[in-house]
């Protein structure tokens, strides 16, 4: 029973910046007045293969109920907003517990986002 309850705690922790990112790739669209950003990229959250996937990813207001939340930080290691991400930008992204909904293209929510580097 023990070691049934570590591991559902274990899966259910926020994604860490220090593991492999969910998605990485081009931030293709944003929609500042939604909240919301578009992803074409690869990763385990879209699929492990050469295709690339697009998924949205929303910023929502959940750092008042988690500051671990929609961390979302620069190529120098400084915290944006979304009103400073980009299009073109090269990102990792985590989302939030690893979860999509099923949508075509699929959604999620952003737990953490760093900019590898602005095209």
């Amino acid at each position: 029973m023990y070691i049934t309850c570590i591991f559902l705690l274990l899966g259910c922790s926020p994604a860490s910046p220090e593991s492999e990112p969910d998605v990485s790739g081009e931030v293709l669209e944003i929609d500042v007045e939604e909240s919301k950003f578009l992803v074409e990229g690869h990763g385990p959250l879209v699929g492990q293969g050469e295709e690339t996937f697009q998924v949205w990813f929303s910023v929502g207001n959940y750092s008042e109920q988690n500051p671990k939340y929609n961390l979302m930080y620069d190529e120098d290691g400084n915290e944006i907003n979304i009103e400073k991400l980009r299009e073109g930008y090269n990102v990792n992204v985590w989302a939030q517990n690893g979860i999509t909904l099923d949508s075509a293209p699929p959604q999620s929510i952003v737990e953490h986002l760093r900019v590898l580097n602005k095209n």
